[in-house]
């Protein structure tokens, strides 16, 4: 039986009915309920839609049936991947309330192994370390805690490092080596790719493939990283440096500046007819509501040229604003733009916190949008939640796709936060895709009901303080 049949037949059977009864109530074929248990026929969707409408099931079965019956048209690798992406943009800590199911046979290292203590030891006896260089992955969360722990401890001046990326299909090593970018660019470290690298044949050259250095340190590691090796020979630890400025210096470097990326994002949202776009935010990103009433409005008294500003910023959102663009947002950013005004697309250099009239307008404006679309979700923050500062958005058309994983480094000054990694991998595009979908079919996200009556709540709310 496959996992949505049995699950099905699990749930019908622990509420009593027997098949034949709950074939007959629903007016559906017993022996096609039989298929479906075993795996041999799918439950159509219209049928399934007229069940989980009815009062068979509880809430959670339902929300299980419906997690389960959407992913059950996809491959254990397509799973798997979901599940990556997923675990990485998270902030919930129960993984379990967004599991699609897949078997998670690769085990994530928790327990610090025995060089941890020895490493740390001798970190801790550097006066001070001028640079670090290191070409461990984000993958290995063992040895990646002891670069953090470096970076938590030591103000480090010049800090390079370089991951590798997989050949071929976008494996565990990728999707971690994405979202560890983004971890990295919040502290506003930059991260070098080795892209479509075959690994097997690098950790085939070295018993010690990965390493980080210091001044007066150098750290090897096996391919599997069970044993350490401490190094402290100048000649040697000199040897490895040059070799990793080398190699540094023939890499792509993944951060990218806003400014350095927005003309193929709005290539892509103005010019390509069948693009199909949508996006995973920790903020409410509304910079395409504000009018050039509201931004002279909240506009910083101490700017310069503030009309030929007011009017390119309009521009701007105007030329990247898609109507079909699905974006899924964290509930608490919603609360986080009433209570403060605060548009995270653009600097409070540029423009302030917005007074509550205009905070009202914006969300007059964004009722509106979500009663005609149903392109606009709220995360129920109990099941799923983004993790602080994270924004996914895809666009593709026919032949070719857009992925821009985003940070917001600095709030206070970065304009529509910065691009720290830009792919046009279409397998990557499509499992974003499906994430979204996932989130949204798997009832991760307030109805259109429920999201219209939290804005229309926080409108009155705001209302009655004005």
């Amino acid at each position: 039986m496959n996992s949505f049949g049995a699950t099905l037949k699990a749930f019908i059977e622990e509420n009593g009915y027997t098949i034949r009864q709950f074939a007959d109530i629903t007016d559906f074929d017993r022996s096609w309920y039989q298929n479906i248990f075993s795996g041999k026929k799918k439950l159509p969707k219209k049928k399934f839609d007229e069940i989980i409408n009815q009062k068979y099931f509880s809430k959670t079965q339902i929300d299980i049936l419906s997690r389960k019956y959407f992913l059950n048209s996809y491959t254990d690798d397509d799973l798997h991947r979901m599940h990556y992406i997923l675990d990485s943009i998270s902030s919930n800590e129960n993984n379990i309330l967004y599991n699609t199911g897949a078997d998670i046979t690769e085990p994530c290292v928790n327990t610090t192994k025995a060089y941890n203590e020895a490493v740390i030891s001798e970190i801790n006896a550097q006066e001070s370390i001028d640079f670090l260089y290191t070409n461990i992955g984000f993958s290995e969360k063992t040895a990646f805690s002891l670069i953090e722990y470096i970076l938590n401890i030591k103000k480090i001046n010049d800090y390079k490092h370089i991951v590798y990326f997989d050949d071929g299909i976008l494996t565990r090593n990728n999707v971690d080596n994405l979202f560890g970018i983004i971890k990295l660019g919040n502290a506003k470290y930059s991260v070098h790719s080795l892209n479509n690298i075959n690994i097997s044949s690098i950790e085939k050259l070295s018993l010690y493939p990965y390493y980080f250095i210091t001044n007066n340190l150098l750290c090897l590691f096996t391919s599997n990283y069970e044993s350490c090796r401490i190094v402290k020979d100048q000649k040697l630890i000199q040897a490895y440096i040059n070799y990793f400025l080398s190699l540094y210096e023939s890499t792509d470097c993944n951060v990218h500046l806003f400014d350095d990326i927005i003309e193929v994002k709005r290539y892509t949202a103005t010019t390509l007819s069948s693009s199909y776009e949508c996006g995973l935010y920790s903020e409410l990103c509304i910079g395409y509501l504000l009018t050039a009433e509201i931004l002279k409005n909240n506009s910083n008294p101490n700017l310069e040229n503030v009309d030929y500003l007011i009017t390119s910023t309009v521009k701007h959102f105007d030329m990247i604003e898609n109507k079909n663009h699905i974006q899924i947002v964290n509930f608490d950013a919603l609360e986080r733009f009433a209570r403060t005004g605060r548009i995270y697309q653009i600097p409070t250099e540029y423009l302030l916190p917005l007074k509550i009239e205009d905070r009202i307008s914006v969300l007059k404006m964004l009722l509106e949008r979500v009663e005609s679309t149903d392109n606009f979700y709220l995360l129920n923050p109990s099941k799923f939640s983004i993790t602080e500062d994270v924004q996914i958005e895809a666009s593709r058309n026919d032949d070719e796709c857009c992925i821009f994983l985003i940070s917001s480094l600095d709030k206070e000054k970065t304009f529509d936060s910065e691009t720290i990694y830009a792919d046009s991998n279409m397998l990557l595009f499509e499992d974003i895709r499906n994430c979204v979908n996932y989130l949204i079919n798997g009832n991760f996200t307030y109805s259109k009901e429920r999201t219209i009556k939290f804005i229309e709540q926080y409108i009155a709310e705001l209302s009655a303080i004005k």
